[in-house]
């Protein structure tokens, strides 16, 4: 019993933790559009950036 709650607990901090780990603050989305210069590194473009 013991064993299957702390197994169901695991499980839910790794999805809790995954989910978080996704987001971007907007600090760290102007620094990357300021050292980036406003332009998407793969293609060169400034147009549609997100």
């Amino acid at each position: 019993m013991k064993k299957t709650l702390l197994f169901l607990l695991l499980n839910i901090l790794c999805v809790i933790s995954f989910a978080q780990s996704r987001h971007i603050s907007q600090t760290t989305k102007k620094i990357v559009f300021t050292r980036d210069g406003g332009i998407y590194q793969c293609c060169g473009s400034s147009q549609n950036l997100e």
